[in-house]
């Protein structure tokens, strides 16, 4: 879906005038652009479009004449986007959509159409809807700021921890973690990891009770969860904290640690993918000291002791409950 939203929005795209392209999917069509900035904040999507040469950034910044945007699965962080574009452009600047009927493209049609202050024009074409509007002096200003703002990292009352639509289970916290915290041991010291971090809701309940630990290092794809997991991994002192932007199955970790903890993601995008959470576990086992430990929680009917027995020396189930088991691997 998002392949050929994206190849219909790059296909109508001028380009004989500088654009920039917001979660920017790749693809070759890229080349026939003139691309002033490419956005992706997913480290993964970042390293395809690195492959190809060509330059990537975290965020949008600056004032723009033209800007192409491919919607996100989650419709509040996707509001955020179009807000914090059509924000970004000059006046009379154009911001291009394009999106899959089946994300919902009808109703960021709508959304577009409001804050624009006029009607997006449309077309539509391989079961995509690809629309436009101009920043005129009609534009919502007060809207866009408060969809940018319900769409940014925030506060959440409750979880007690800075978070953000888009992540994993950003405004609650998950069953799968409440669980792993509640099996994890309370002296767990020396060098840790936490993969796939999130909003580091793992981290930061491990730094309160375990003060054994001497550096935990949190990795993530996402760069809204590592700007969230920097704020909420908060370092007692005598310990190290770093947090990286990066794709835990595809670049290289910075130490290998004492013990791992990970809650692994089996989606990518809108499609299941076990593999991914495969993949990584692969990564942990490889990645631990010798007689290390990897806690990890996953649902239970997902495949993942056969890759325990594969890459670790040993593993056992520690708890199941809602629909949850938490494993114990070690090296």
């Amino acid at each position: 879906m998002m392949e050929d939203a994206a190849r219909l929005l790059y296909q109508n795209a001028p380009t004989d005038v500088p654009v920039v392209v917001c979660n920017a999917y790749p693809d070759s069509l890229l080349y026939d652009l003139k691309t002033s900035a490419l956005i992706q904040d997913d480290r993964t999507q970042a390293l395809k479009l690195l492959q190809m040469n060509l330059d990537v950034e975290n965020e949008l910044d600056g004032e723009h004449q033209h800007i192409l945007l491919l919607p996100h699965k989650q419709t509040q962080q996707s509001a955020a986007w179009m807000a914090k574009a059509i924000l970004a452009l000059e006046e009379g600047g154009t911001l291009t959509m394009c999106c899959a009927n089946k994300m919902g493209a009808r109703g960021y049609q709508k959304r577009l159409t409001q804050l624009a202050g006029m009607d997006a024009h449309c077309v539509s074409k391989n079961k995509c809807r690809l629309f436009h509007v101009k920043r005129t002096d009609k534009m919502d200003v007060d809207l866009a700021q408060s969809w940018l703002k319900s769409g940014s990292l925030q506060w959440v009352e409750g979880l007690d921890l800075f978070s953000s639509p888009g992540l994993f289970s950003w405004n609650r916290a998950d069953k799968g973690s409440e669980l792993l915290l509640k099996h994890v041991p309370k002296d767990l010291s020396g060098v840790g990891m936490d993969v796939g971090c999130g909003n580091g809701i793992l981290s930061a309940s491990l730094l309160k009770r375990n003060q054994g630990i001497k550096e935990l290092y949190l990795y993530d794809s996402s760069w809204p969860a590592i700007k969230a997991a920097q704020k909420n991994a908060v370092a007692p002192e005598g310990v190290d904290v770093h947090v990286h932007h990066l794709d835990a199955v595809h670049e290289a970790f910075h130490v290998k640690p004492n013990w791992i903890v990970l809650n692994p993601p089996f989606h990518h995008g809108q499609q299941q993918d076990t593999e991914l959470g495969q993949d990584m576990i692969v990564k942990c086992c490889k990645a631990i000291k010798r007689g290390g430990t990897l806690y990890m929680v996953a649902n239970r009917h997902l495949p993942y002791e056969q890759i325990l027995s594969e890459h670790a020396s040993s593993w056992t189930e520690l708890a199941a409950a809602q629909g949850f088991k938490v494993l114990r691997a070690e090296k």
